[in-house]
């Protein structure tokens, strides 16, 4: 357990890839700008990506070690670690996202209020890149997987992996599950059409 909170230091993309953005919307990369980069099909891949796998991290972390137990963690690693001078700058953003959440992966305990939407809004994301990644993910067959499921019936195989990207970036986002109906219906009908069921019971429509 001791060496597990370093490598969650140096793991999470969040914070370069807020400073990525910054840098984007600064103009410090020439003639480079977030829709271009969306535009271009490594680049919205890449995008994509980085966000849903830093929405997965959260979760995992989450699940796997209890809040307390991050934060134990966390203080005994700064007070007595050589190496925390590399994490400094960034020890208030890590320190947000690992307190705990009131989550409990324990059976039968409750799932907190707003969970995990809170949890995701602790270190802010730009706004127009969470809206510009999803509808990217709405509208794109970003890894060119269609026309290798070239019937109707396979196209929820096809937008699997979009799919699950969606699910986690969605929370991201909350206004969409909550209050705008007719994007989640499109999603879900493009998307989910053989799991209606279960989906319906994480983004409720009505």
């Amino acid at each position: 357990m001791p060496g597990i909170l370093p490598y969650l230091l140096k793991i999470f993309p969040s914070l370069k890839m807020l400073k990525y953005l910054d840098d984007l919307n600064e103009g410090v990369y020439i003639q480079q700008t977030l829709e271009t980069v969306l535009l271009n099909e490594d680049g919205k891949q890449l995008l994509c990506e980085a966000l849903y796998l830093y929405g997965v991290m959260l979760l995992v972390i989450d699940q796997k070690i209890e809040g307390e137990v991050r934060e134990r963690m966390l203080v005994s690693y700064y007070r007595y670690s050589a190496a925390r001078s590399s994490a400094d700058s960034n020890m208030d953003d890590i320190c947000k996202l690992l307190r705990s959440t009131g989550y409990s992966s324990q059976p039968g305990a409750k799932r907190p209020s707003n969970y995990p939407e809170s949890y995701f809004q602790r270190v802010p994301i730009n706004e127009s890149f969470i809206s510009m990644v999803i509808g990217r993910l709405r509208s794109d067959d970003i890894y060119n997987q269609v026309s290798a499921y070239p019937l109707p019936e396979h196209r929820s195989t096809a937008l699997a992996n979009q799919a699950a990207m969606l699910y986690v970036i969605l929370y991201f986002e909350p206004s969409i599950l909550h209050t705008h109906q007719a994007k989640m219906r499109e999603i879900v009908d493009k998307y989910f059409p053989d799991n209606w069921a279960s989906i319906a019971n994480f983004f409720p429509l009505q």
